[in-house]
C-alpha cells in the first residue's frame, strides 16, 4: 500500500499500469492493483482477475462515475507469466489493455478527470475496504512482479519492446545480473 500521493493523480491526462503476473485457476476475484478513494469512490483505476471467468480486467473510472472496462479475450488462469499493460490515453479518451506486447482490448473513456480523491491509496495485490488495515480480494492464486504505475501512455511499439526485453526474466530457471559499481537509484 502506498498512501495517497497527489503526484499520482492523472486528472484528464494519461496514465498506465504495467505488471507481470501469473495466475492459476481461481473462483475468486484477484485484485492486482487498485487506486480508488475510500470509502467514497470517485475516479480511479483497477486491474484484476475476475472471479467467475478468470479474465484480466482493466477498469478505469472518471470523477462523474463513468467507467470503462477492457477485458482480455480469454481466461488467464494458465499458470504462465504474462505481461499486462493497462493504458488510459487522455488525448484520445481511450482505455487499452495489452497482453504480452499485443493490444487485446480498446474501449472509450470520457474526458473527465480520473483523480480518485485524497483518500486514495495505491494497493498492489489487494484492495482496500472501509476498515483501515483490512483488505479484500487478495492475489491468493496470482503472483505479481515488476509492477509500475506512470502518468504516461506508452505507445504500442514501446509496450512491445518492454515485453520483448523483459520476457527472458520470466522463463524457467532464468537468471539476471545487474552490472555496475553504483547502487544509486537514478530513476523510478
Amino acid at each position: 500500500v502506498q498512501p495517497y500521493n497527489s503526484s499520482l493523480d492523472p486528472g484528464t491526462g494519461d496514465y498506465c499500469f504495467i505488471v507481470w503476473f501469473k495466475t492459476d485457476a481461481t473462483s475468486t476475484e484477484q485484485t492486482i492493483m487498485r487506486r480508488f478513494g475510500n470509502p467514497t469512490v470517485t475516479g480511479g483505476t483497477l486491474m484484476r482477475i475476475t472471479g467467475s471467468t478468470s479474465l484480466l480486467s482493466w477498469y478505469t473510472r472518471d470523477t462523474s462515475g463513468t467507467a470503462a472496462v477492457a477485458n482480455s479475450p480469454n481466461a488467464m488462469d494458465d499458470g504462465i507469466w504474462h505481461m499486462a499493460v493497462g493504458v488510459r490515453d487522455g488525448n484520445l479518451n481511450r482505455a487499452r489493455l495489452y497482453l504480452d506486447g499485443n493490444e487485446v482490448a480498446d474501449v472509450s473513456t470520457s474526458g473527465n478527470s480520473h483523480d480518485p480523491g485524497n483518500t486514495a491509496s495505491l494497493h498492489l495485490g489487494v484492495e482496500n475496504t472501509t476498515t483501515a488495515g483490512t483488505f479484500a480480494n487478495p492475489c491468493n492464486d496470482t503472483e505479481i512482479a515488476l509492477a509500475r504505475y506512470s502518468l504516461t501512455a506508452p505507445t504500442a511499439e514501446q509496450i512491445k519492446k518492454m515485453y520483448e526485453d523483459e520476457k527472458f526474466l520470466f522463463q524457467e530457471n532464468a537468471k539476471a545480473t545487474l552490472y555496475g559499481t553504483s547502487d544509486a537509484v537514478t530513476a523510478l
